[in-house]
């Protein structure tokens, strides 16, 4: 990415800054997407879909429902608007890396991190309720472990629970910090070159590269959905 982030609109109250920053521009403008792709795709909904808004909002609805909330045992009625909201914001946020010029927020470690710590509270506040105060530490050994293997076992599973939010947040910083250096590098060898040749190399490989981002931001969105939903599973299932 960029060594520093440019500064749009500077906003200071006291010491602290608000200021918007071109990550919280895009930001903000992959929410709104989410926003007006879901108002687009309900405008005239029919039993048999007519419009191309309603066949790519129900092949999302088929996506998270089948792919997320089923495999994880989660109600699809319940949970479905939550991680339909969750997989665009991420999927659109990822997809302004290949923008020339634009910086994905998802590219910033502070926000990789707030979204998973969205997950992460939402479990814990799921298994507090779903097990009691007493029935919380419990719920984080599998059933059926009893007697002094669990003093052994108990160290691991929490150490395990509380770096959940740091593996979901970093995995998904890193793959689309990396992808969009390595693109940015492979063009700033067309731009340095003395012939022809590594530029028509170099456009050709940022051309793949730009597929293989594209691809990369769908998977990340899912896997990063998919495992919200298993923490979210596994705080309000009995074991």
């Amino acid at each position: 990415m960029h060594s520093e982030v440019p500064v749009l609109i500077p906003i200071h109250i006291g010491a602290l800054d608000l200021s918007i920053t071109a990550q919280i521009f895009w930001t903000i403008t992959a929410s709104i997407a989410v926003i007006l792709f879901g108002l687009w795709a309900r405008r005239r909904i029919t039993r048999v879909p007519e419009r191309l808004s309603q066949h790519f909002f129900e092949i999302a609805l088929d996506f998270i429902e089948k792919q997320i909330l089923e495999p994880n045992g989660l109600n699809i009625r319940r949970w479905t608007p939550l991680f339909l909201s969750i997989f665009l914001f991420i999927f659109l946020n990822n997809l302004v890396n290949i923008i020339p010029g634009a910086t994905s927020g998802n590219s910033n470690i502070n926000q990789t991190m707030a979204l998973a710590f969205v997950f992460f509270i939402l479990a814990l506040a799921l298994r507090f309720k779903q097990h009691g105060p007493f029935g919380f530490f419990r719920s984080m050994i599998p059933s059926g472990i009893n007697g002094p293997i669990v003093a052994l076992l108990f160290p691991i599973e929490l150490i395990s629970l509380i770096f959940k939010p740091f593996s979901l947040a970093i995995r998904l910083f890193v793959n689309l910090f990396g992808g969009h250096t390595l693109l940015i590098t492979i063009i700033a060898f067309a731009a340095m070159a003395q012939d022809f040749i590594v530029p028509i190399f170099s456009v050709g490989g940022s051309v793949i590269l730009l597929l293989f981002e594209i691809f990369v931001s769908f998977i990340q969105a899912y896997i990063f959905s998919f495992l919200s939903a298993l923490m979210v599973s596994e705080a309000i299932q009995e074991h």
